[in-house]
């Protein structure tokens, strides 16, 4: 496809938060005890869910302006069970985090929900290495798929061969580890996205790096009330990149 009469004009534009970022934005602050401020959330349907979900948790939120938030969370500890199943949507990243997140939380229990899209999908792949970890959670749908139920207890230590590459079951895995004050070491073949061990990081704590595709952390880790700067999507701003390269035009980054 060769466009034709294409008439393109400079200007600026603002990229979206990262969606992944922002999922795991409310993760940490659920987390971390006091408050925290998140700049550059997307405010898109599934990390909205996600938020939704962990305010009937006992996650406080306030929203100062488009993109940014407040949260004020009684740490990992003082989260309670929710009266209510809780309903993700088509969020298949806040279902399978939030899980795992859950299951290190020792009397905290609750029924993780979404639409019939994500009643679809397979939870086997976090289900299995959970467990193996000594967590209690089922999935309730066919074929272990969601609604999943979770019964929060204090985790062993745990070392994990992932027979993929997944970033979800990576966080899942390293989230109930953190969740529960337990070791986790993790490798896999080929190297998935690190938001969360950047996000680790960045509260303070220490990963041990055993080679580029295999770490261990282990307690006690740091969860203190921050600030978290959600980065602009590349992919979102990929259209609008590529245009930039056409002659004479010129694109200017607001947020990256």
């Amino acid at each position: 496809m060769i466009p034709k009469n294409v008439k393109l004009k400079s200007g600026e534009i603002t990229v979206p938060g990262d969606k992944s970022l922002s999922h795991r934005s409310v993760l940490f602050a659920a987390l971390c005890k006091g408050k925290s401020k998140v700049t550059g959330f997307l405010e898109a349907e599934d990390p909205l869910n996600t938020m939704s979900a962990f305010t009937k948790l006992g996650l406080k939120v306030r929203k100062v302006k488009p993109g940014e938030y407040e949260f004020e969370s009684p740490g990992k500890r003082g989260l309670i069970s929710p009266n209510v199943d809780l309903d993700f949507g088509n969020a298949g990243t806040g279902i399978r985090l939030s899980a795992g997140l859950l299951c290190g939380l020792p009397g905290v229990n609750a029924v993780l929900t979404g639409d019939g899209s994500l009643k679809k999908r397979p939870m086997g792949r976090i289900i299995k290495p959970l467990t193996a970890m000594g967590a209690s959670i089922l999935g309730l749908g066919e074929k272990e798929t969601a609604p999943l139920k979770v019964e929060g207890k204090k985790l062993k230590s745990f070392r994990y061969e992932s027979p993929i590459a997944s970033a979800q079951i990576k966080s899942c895995l390293m989230l109930a580890a953190i969740a529960s004050e337990t070791d986790l070491e993790y490798s896999e073949n080929i190297l998935s996205r690190d938001h969360t061990e950047n996000m680790f990081r960045f509260l303070g704590n220490k990963i041990e790096q055993i080679s580029p595709f295999h770490f261990k952390i282990e307690p006690p880790y740091v969860l203190n009330g921050g600030e978290f700067k959600v980065p602009g999507d590349i992919s979102s701003a990929a259209f609008f990149w590529f245009s930039g390269f056409w002659p004479k035009k010129e694109i200017y980054w607001l947020e990256t």
